[in-house]
């Protein structure tokens, strides 16, 4: 039988849903004296981010579990940069014309008298409920619509975009009319770090995730430990034999 995830890789939070601005401070301090790497999965949120906002996840070594005299890995960070990647975004039309169009993913869906999806064309008549749901069917057609991504009725006069299968495809609104108006509402990023980059020398020997965003985002982190021996998880209820 092959070994459960719970058996390969220790997931630990590493810091709960906080609001950062610039630099966080809450996040926690991993050992890798028994972890071959840590993977740091960072999640932001808000009811609206600008564009180009930025996240970055920046990973840090320090010679303990406090983060005593915490500094960076070298050249290891990554930034993500709305609107581009994004897990979910809103939409809102105002009095959409013809010819007024909005590009999701590289696909441009246009403005039109009728709806036509094999021409990625929706009606625009200026009535904004009506015209949301004409989109909506475009985006969602499973032959002209965008692939891996879902649109629904936000509030108001708006669409929600939400990826189908986090990880697998983001969402990037490009071209976008002063008919629409696009908000990003969630993004994520990814960082590893090896046990090998650490300072080790020098005493540093456990590793965290800063986070830093340049306006309010809600942002969690989890580290995914690839562990030396078999990792051993306490939380307050696990499940994972369906056989019994």
């Amino acid at each position: 039988m092959s070994k459960l995830v719970a058996e390969k890789v220790k997931v630990n939070n590493a810091m709960l849903p906080v609001s950062v601005n610039g630099a966080s401070t809450t996040h926690k301090f991993f050992p890798l004296n028994n972890a071959r790497r840590i993977l740091f999965h960072v999640i932001g949120t808000a009811a609206s981010i600008a564009d180009a906002v930025t996240l970055i996840a920046q990973t840090m070594q320090a010679t303990d579990a406090a983060g005593t005299v915490a500094k960076v890995v070298t050249n290891n960070a990554c930034t993500a940069t709305v609107p581009a990647g994004v897990i979910a975004c809103n939409i809102t039309l105002l009095d959409v014309a013809a010819t007024n169009a909005i590009t999701i993913n590289g696909l441009t869906f246009t403005g039109a008298a009728a709806t036509t999806v094999a021409n990625r064309e929706f009606i625009a008549t200026g009535n904004d409920a009506a015209d949301c749901t004409a989109l909506i069917s475009c985006i969602n057609d499973s032959v002209y619509g965008v692939p891996g991504v879902t649109a629904a009725e936000g509030a108001g006069n708006s669409i929600d975009l939400t990826v189908d299968e986090p990880g697998e495809t983001t969402i990037t609104l490009t071209a976008v009319n002063a008919a629409f108006t696009p908000i990003a509402t969630a993004l994520e990023a990814l960082v590893e770090v090896n046990a090998s980059q650490l300072d080790i020398a020098g005493g540093f020997d456990h590793a965290g995730c800063q986070v830093t965003t340049s306006a309010a985002i809600t942002c969690s982190t989890v580290a995914i430990i690839d562990t030396r021996y078999a990792p051993w998880q306490k939380v307050a209820a696990e499940k994972y034999d369906v056989e019994a």
